[in-house]
């Protein structure tokens, strides 16, 4: 199966849709699976270096939300790219820019569509409305609009949780969804792959000794309630414990978080460390003692499992979305306030951990990506059974010019087509006929390559073209994909509105007015795409004798124009000319014989007595006698004068002893 996987953020975006994508990713592709990520473009300043089939899309940075890029909602060039990739179903994992266009890529492409619904935007309002009540008000109804729309407009739809299954129907969602949680990588994490040294790189580079390392890792923003955490650890610095505590991540609330943390007096205990790679989280976990999150926006909460997996005690704030993941007591704690996190922090450091830090890597695993891939690709199944690749006329409706405007549709997509009679007679095409998958794409590629032909007819009205230029142009367009350009300039060849053959003559007999000898002239038709065969074919078109006229015309004009070079330097720029413009050496070997450049000896004469009075002026300030004879003698002969006719000249000017 070939999997599209459309998603506004991925690596080495940090964050748990761009894991969650990756993670599927690298599971469908471990059970033989081909996936191509679609997401936004890299920022400037990345030198992140992609896996392969990973198409990026122009996107705006949202600076408030780290790791998140609004794209456009649709790119010519990316449909024709996911065209030609021939996908069985697109998997949406956001819904904005890259969301919009997975759903329109699906539309066009008439494929099931799998929608993921990781993240509780009305916890993310704030971004939006900022404190104003009624605006905040305003956004959190589209939030439930949009979730609602997205969700009852797939085929299939995966939800991480039980709480968040529950908020899509307090909308109105009224389409079921399965509760498929998203799976990690858990090897990575296992205690057993420590690696000692990283671990201990990362202790020594922080300077941590012997303290208790309590450890938050995410990203950095109001709704993850990094401050709770901080007030804990001014309260355990109050109570004399001895501890360090890590804030591992990037985010619009860091320098926000520094000033907190100087504010509460606790900066000499917090190490914030900024974002660090997918491959370095493990060994910042290994590094810890205890995770923790205030956090109450979570759809899943991956980094508590990743703590699990990597045999933490984890501490949490109390969350429907988390009562699968920790069980209180028995792999983990719950928490209510800071007061309670700092009593909870002081209890853990001071039991035995070893049974609940057990329980949390065997509750880990059932998390796997291995229990993942299963549940995700049984939805891909079934969204290819339910999908109907059928589709109804909904209406027919007559336009100019013997055209008619057709609408299907099929499940709650409409598609429409504008189509010339002849294929609405074609198809037989009336009101609620069914249009099977292979009429559809019929239709669909009629209605491209009519406008194809429109747009190709408007180029050929300026000027004609070769059948390689067409392509060319239609392609620019990123509108058309290969097949739609190829029936376009098939029915275009048909109508004789381009002919290669005929393309060719006309050019070699309009070379010779263009000034250009044969071999220019079959270099040129060689880059317009002529094949070598018809040129050959037609190559008499422009015969040598035709050729030789050209050359000669050249010749003539810049013969009479001359009034600056020696005859010699003037034959040399001719013949250079000749060559460029790409006449065959034959021609320019005939032309160059036969024609009388010693017809005005006067105009040499009168050039190379100017030229005496040029180097006489420049070389007599700082020569006499010999030395100034010699610098004006090479001077005229390097502007290509006759030997005899410079010792004519100098003589004349007094220098016959020399």
């Amino acid at each position: 199966m070939k999997i599209g996987i459309f998603t506004d953020t991925y690596l080495p975006d940090i964050n748990g849709v761009a894991t969650s994508s990756h993670i599927l990713r690298h599971a469908l592709e471990k059970h033989g699976h081909e996936v191509l990520i679609v997401t936004s473009e890299l920022p400037d300043d990345s030198d992140y270096k992609d896996e392969e089939n990973v198409l990026r899309l122009p996107g705006i940075e949202m600076k408030k939300i780290y790791g998140y890029r609004i794209s456009n909602i649709f790119s010519f060039k990316g449909m024709k790219e996911i065209t030609n990739q021939g996908l069985d179903v697109i998997h949406i994992q956001t819904e904005f820019g890259i969301g919009i266009f997975g759903k329109i890529a699906a539309q066009i492409l008439n494929l099931p569509v799998v929608y993921t619904y990781h993240t509780m935007y009305e916890d993310y309002t704030h971004y939006v409305a900022g404190g104003l009540t009624p605006l905040n008000t305003i956004v959190k109804k589209s939030i439930e609009n949009i979730s609602r729309i997205y969700g009852d407009n797939c085929t299939e739809l995966i939800v991480p949780s039980e709480k968040t299954k529950e908020a899509l129907i307090s909308y109105g969602l009224e389409k079921d969804a399965h509760i498929i949680p998203t799976g990690l990588i858990l090897d990575a994490f296992d205690e057993k792959n420590i690696d000692q040294e990283k671990v201990a790189a990362i202790r020594e580079q922080y300077q941590i000794k012997d303290e208790f390392v309590v450890t938050f890792l995410g990203r950095l923003a109001p709704e993850k309630s990094v401050e709770l955490i901080l007030e804990a650890g001014a309260l355990l610095k109050q109570d004399g414990v001895h501890f360090k505590m890590m804030i591992v991540g990037k985010g619009p609330s860091l320098d926000d978080l520094k000033e907190e943390a100087r504010r509460l007096k606790i900066d000499d205990v917090v190490i914030f460390t900024g974002p660090v790679t997918s491959d370095q989280v493990p060994n910042y976990y290994h590094a810890s003692d205890l995770f923790v999150s205030a956090s109450i926006t979570e759809t899943q909460g991956l980094t508590f499992i990743e703590a699990q997996a990597s045999g933490l005690v984890v501490l949490a704030r109390h969350d429907k979305n988390l009562e699968s993941v920790i069980v209180d007591g028995k792999n983990g704690f719950y928490f209510t306030d800071a007061k309670d996190l700092a009593e909870k922090i002081k209890m853990v450091q001071m039991m035995d951990t070893a049974d609940i830090r057990h329980q949390a890597y065997l509750d880990a695993q059932q998390y796997s990506d291995d229990v993942f891939y299963e549940k995700v690709y049984g939805v891909y199944q079934l969204a290819i059974e339910h999908k109907h690749y059928s589709y109804k006329v909904q209406n027919l409706f007559p336009l100019k010019n013997n055209r008619y405007e057709c609408v299907l549709k099929s499940d709650e997509n409409e598609i429409t087509f504008e189509l010339p009679e002849s294929i609405i007679n074609k198809y037989g095409l009336y009101k609620g006929k069914t249009v099977e998958r292979d009429e559809f794409d019929a239709l669909n590629d009629h209605e491209k390559v009519a406008e194809a032909y429109q747009r190709a007819l408007r180029f050929l009205t300026v000027k004609d073209y070769t059948k390689k230029q067409i392509v060319e142009k239609l392609n620019r367009l990123e509108l058309y994909d290969d097949i739609q350009i190829d029936m376009t300039v098939n029915l275009l060849m048909d109508k004789n509105l381009i002919n290669d053959e005929e393309y060719t003559i006309d050019y070699l007999q309009r070379a010779s007015k263009l000034g250009l000898g044969i071999n220019k002239a079959i270099s040129n038709l060689r880059m317009k795409g002529i094949e070598d065969e018809v040129i050959e074919r037609n190559r008499e078109a422009y015969g040598e004798e035709q050729e030789y006229e050209t050359a000669l015309e050249i010749v003539e004009k810049a013969y009479a124009a001359n009034s600056r070079k020696s005859r010699t330097a003037m034959i040399d720029a001719i013949a250079d000319k000749l060559y460029l413009k790409g006449f065959s050496s034959a021609v320019i070997n005939k032309v160059m014989t036969t024609f009388d450049f010693y017809a005005d000896e006067e105009l040499e004469e009168e050039l190379i007595l100017k030229e005496f009075d040029k180097a006489f002026k420049r070389y007599s300030q700082k020569f006499d006698g010999k030395p100034l004879y010699n610098k004006i003698y090479i001077y005229l002969m390097r502007k290509g004068f006759d030997y005899q006719l410079i010792k004519q000249v100098m003589k004349e000017s007094g220098y016959e002893d020399e």
